[in-house]
């Protein structure tokens, strides 16, 4: 049988069926490809199950699906994933591969960034578009930007995620790409007077949010990945008081203090 495991986006976040499945099947194999996972994070995870996890490459889950396929076809394995499994294609192809050979395939949701960073955004869930990924070579396709606009054109708010290959895309480059295609597209995307959400780490201890403009975003010291943004379409006044109410009170931090 094949487990497809959510771990959440900490430690903190394990549920106990994800930790009651990885500890009782034979072999667990850890996704350190779709996100960015900090060593002390993985072995807190391996501590809370009591066993240690193999960790998988890109090779190991596209690449080596079949081999995945026909292990799980003889034994319990699973696939522990940062957030939630199935907001990565190379999941969902894994669970599709598995249920076309007959493989009984489990899984267990976990919270993900895709919902994890609206909330924190204050913005309103249901007005947001399509999530929208700024690429590692931004440079060769104004796609995302325009996929942006699109979003804009419906009133509608938008997430960015940052590509982690060949390493994570950084806020002020990402901020930057925005701004290069804005120069050459002139869509009206993003200006740097423009009030938008960055986040960093959300869900560790030391998750980072900041509400600002475009240039203030520039001067921000980030830290380490992975990191996230949004861009808001028009504002619902409620919204507008949102983003101010955090701006003046809480900026920088994304829980509170004591």
């Amino acid at each position: 049988m094949l487990y497809l495991v959510g771990l959440g986006l900490s430690p903190d976040h394990l549920s106990e069926e994800a930790r009651r499945i990885l500890s009782s099947v034979e072999t667990v194999y850890l996704d350190t490809y779709t996100n960015v996972l900090r060593e002390e994070d993985i072995l807190a995870y391996e501590r809370a199950v009591g066993r240690t996890f193999l960790r998988a490459q890109r090779k190991d889950l596209e690449d080596g699906m079949k081999k995945l396929i026909d292990e799980a076809r003889r034994k319990d394995v699973a696939i522990a994933v940062s957030g939630d499994p199935f907001t990565a294609t190379t999941h969902v192809s894994i669970y599709v591969e598995a249920l076309r050979n007959d493989i009984p395939v489990q899984y267990v949701l976990g919270i993900s960034i895709h919902t994890a960073a609206i909330s924190l955004s204050g913005l309103q869930h249901y007005r947001f578009g399509s999530i929208v990924t700024v690429p590692y070579l931004w440079k060769e396709s104004p796609s995302f930007y325009e996929r942006i606009h699109r979003n804009m054109r419906n009133n509608l708010h938008t997430l960015l995620l940052f590509d982690l290959h060949p390493e994570p895309l950084d806020m002020k480059t990402a901020l930057n790409a925005l701004l290069y295609w804005e120069k050459r597209r002139r869509l009206r995307v993003i200006e740097l007077g423009d009030l938008v959400v960055g986040m960093a780490r959300i869900g560790r201890e030391d998750c980072f949010r900041f509400v600002g403009t475009v240039e203030e975003l520039l001067d921000v010291e980030w830290g380490d990945p992975p990191f996230s943004l949004v861009v808001p379409a028009e504002l619902h006044p409620f919204e507008e008081e949102t983003l101010y109410t955090i701006r003046r009170y809480v900026n920088g931090r994304c829980k509170p203090e004591g």
